[in-house]
C-alpha cells in the first residue's frame, strides 16, 4: 500500500485529487467501508504558521491550496494535535478527521470534481 504523497498522485491522475469535504452529507457520499483508516486531502502547511500552533488556519485542502471555506469541520474531539511531531496529513476513520503522520500507509478517498 502506497504512503499518502504517492496516493495524492494516483487520485490526481485518474480523479481530481484526494477527497475534500465541506460538510457531512459529502462524507456520507464517500463509498468505502464505514470504519476504515482513509487519507483525504486535507493537510498542514507550515507556510502558513505564523508560530507553532494547531490553528485550524493552517490546515489545507490538497485541491485548491486553500483553507476550509465552509466553516465545516469533523475533528475527532482534541484534534488537530500533532500528538507524535510532525503530523501533517489527516485520515478519516467513521467519519472524523485525525491528523497523522504522511508517510503511513492507509487506504485512501479519491473525488472527481463535477465541473
Amino acid at each position: 500500500m502506497p504512503n499518502r504523497h504517492q496516493q495524492q498522485r494516483y487520485c490526481r491522475a485518474h480523479y481530481t485529487d484526494l477527497a475534500t469535504f465541506r460538510n457531512m452529507d459529502d462524507i456520507r457520499s464517500v463509498t468505502r467501508p464505514a470504519y476504515t483508516y482513509a487519507w483525504i486531502g486535507l493537510f498542514d502547511d507550515p507556510a502558513s504558521w505564523k508560530q507553532i500552533t494547531t490553528d485550524s488556519n493552517s490546515w489545507r485542502w490538497s485541491a485548491t491550496g486553500t483553507a476550509n471555506t465552509s466553516q465545516y469541520t469533523g475533528w475527532f474531539t482534541g484534534h488537530p494535535n500533532n500528538g507524535g511531531a510532525g503530523e501533517s496529513c489527516v485520515y478519516i476513520y467513521g467519519g472524523k478527521w485525525n491528523d497523522y503522520p504522511c508517510h503511513v500507509k492507509l487506504y485512501f478517498a479519491c473525488y472527481k470534481s463535477k465541473y
